[in-house]
């Protein structure tokens, strides 16, 4: 009676296999990496210095199709995430119009971070200064001439001449743009209005001794 118990099991568990129905539990890797995430929903990422970032249509490494690669410094937009696999937190992002999904890292290590200037070290200020004797970096943008960001981390563009107002977007690093107005300064920095590609804002030129804006050419 035992044998024939056994070897029923035996038929039904081939019959199972070869029909691809798995007897054994499957258990999927869904862990994320063993450090904090740094990306959010609706923030701007970088790739860290180094190797590219694979931008894939599906969050699983080596599947799915390759829609891009994301080169070291190359800024995006996260849109949706996380997804966890094997220790991999993906995030669906938008990096210049193409949208697909990127490693933030894995285990401990970290592939990107989020994308901000060193002006998100400055403290938000209420209400824009008038003087200009706060600022003591020169300025060295003209109104009317073509511009760009220094090479590195991208700069933010906002609503007005403050740290404290809406960011806008972003000027990648190397990003030329055209200089609207004259410096304003505020916040100890001396912004200016521009157009980057149709974008519209006020950006700042630089802090302390370091500037983040330079004259074209």
């Amino acid at each position: 009676m035992f044998r024939r118990i056994t070897l029923l099991i035996f038929a039904l568990t081939v019959t199972l296999t070869a029909a691809g129905v798995s007897v054994f539990p499957t258990y999927a890797q869904t862990y994320c990496m063993s450090v904090t995430s740094r990306l959010a929903i609706g923030a701007h990422g970088v790739v860290t210095p180094g190797l590219p970032n694979v931008l894939r249509d599906q969050p699983v490494p080596g599947g799915g199709a390759i829609l891009a690669y994301i080169p070291a410094g190359g800024v995006f937009t996260v849109v949706d995430g996380p997804e966890c696999n094997n220790g991999i937190t993906w995030w669906q992002v938008d990096y210049d119009g193409i949208v697909g999904w990127t490693p933030e890292g894995q285990w401990s290590t970290y592939w990107t971070e989020p994308a901000v200037n060193s002006e998100a070290t400055a403290s938000p200020a209420a209400s824009v200064p008038t003087t200009p004797t706060q600022c003591t970096l020169a300025p060295r943008l003209t109104i009317n001439d073509p511009a760009q960001v220094t090479p590195g981390l991208p700069n933010r563009v906002r609503v007005a001449p403050t740290f404290a107002a809406r960011v806008l977007g972003l000027i990648p690093g190397g990003g030329v743009f055209t200089v609207l107005t004259e410096g304003v300064c505020a916040d100890s920095v001396y912004w200016y209005q521009v157009d980057y590609n149709g974008l519209i804002g006020w950006t700042a030129e630089g802090r302390n001794t370091t500037y983040w804006l330079a004259p074209q050419g």
